[in-house]
């Protein structure tokens, strides 16, 4: 299956919007040494990685709650999307790479092939993902039951895709002939736009995630000088808006949903990932020094609970 009818959107730096607007909570789980907050439902569960020692284990976070979810004998596991019932897709790592796994930790339906992720479900039961190495991916879809594989951009040499709402529409980036990264959406149809934030250094653009409304958000690479940094970006109507958290040296959106909540990760002064959850609102952002020094347990009721099967 190849993606058609290419229609190109080049952005630029349209709007900034007032973070004091957003209360940004951290999502790292107890003892996490870096995390990444990659989905959230309309219930406003959240799914996500966090790594430990070396090794990457699935988050669920609602109600203040966090749950660790490892694939049963895996050697790590990354939860990468999930549906508003809490069905959660990812991936686990085995002897011969990654393999992807959709709703109740199955195999079904996925490429049998090493180096594959599942990264999002709808609430049809619909799931996208890609395998192959970075670079030379291609993405796949699995439609009630039947699978789509390879679903490539045309003239693309990698394609990943990384979200998908209740109406089929799909979102992702493909890399080019030249190795520049573009993101994209895509109608159930199979027309294609693609995403492509303009401005000075913009570097490769990564489509992560679309809701109901088809609000896309994710993130681009931006080198200034000697120094690259990602920032989060939202897209709607043919607009981008930009979105990085405080005082963060790189900033990363990977979902949303109708409330206007966004969940992503940021790197902060010392190198460290966060998880985040941007919830809009009056509160205004906490400073992030601040919060990083001493104010983050206070933000949660902290539970851990292991799910194996």
């Amino acid at each position: 299956m190849r993606l058609r009818a290419l229609s190109f959107l080049f952005g630029l730096w349209l709007a900034h919007p007032a973070l004091a607007g957003y209360r940004i909570q951290l999502l790292d789980p107890p003892g996490a040494q870096a995390s990444q907050a990659f989905k959230i439902n309309e219930t406003g569960e959240v799914v996500g990685t966090y790594w430990e020692n070396g090794g990457a284990h699935g988050f669920v976070y609602g109600d203040g709650v966090f749950d660790t979810v490892d694939y049963p004998g895996a050697a790590e596991t990354r939860l990468l999307g999930l549906d508003d019932s809490g069905n959660a897709v990812g991936a686990y790592r085995a002897d011969d790479g990654w393999h992807g796994f959709q709703a109740g930790l199955d195999t079904g339906g996925v490429p049998a092939v090493a180096d594959s992720f599942v990264t999002a479900i709808n609430n049809s039961a619909e799931f996208v993902g890609y395998w192959g190495p970075p670079g030379a991916s291609h993405g796949f879809l699995n439609s009630f039951g039947t699978l789509h594989d390879p679903v490539d951009v045309p003239s693309a040499t990698s394609t990943v895709l990384m979200g998908i709402n209740d109406a089929g529409q799909i979102a992702g980036f493909y890399a080019d002939v030249g190795g520049t990264h573009h993101g994209f959406y895509q109608n159930p149809d199979g027309a294609l736009t693609t995403l492509d934030f303009g401005g000075q250094g913009v570097l490769g653009t990564y489509a992560q995630g679309i809701d109901a409304n088809g609000l896309v958000v994710g993130y681009f690479d931006q080198q200034l000088g000697a120094t690259v940094a990602s920032h989060g970006f939202l897209w709607s109507g043919g607009a981008f808006t930009l979105f990085d958290v405080a005082e963060a040296t790189a900033t990363r959106l990977f979902g949303s949903n109708l409330a206007g909540q966004l969940v992503g990760e940021f790197t902060d002064a010392q190198g460290v990932r966060h998880g985040f959850l941007a919830t809009p609102g009056t509160v205004p952002e906490p400073g992030m020094l601040a919060l990083l020094g001493g104010g983050l347990v206070s933000l949660f009721a902290w539970r851990v609970r292991t799910v194996s099967g």
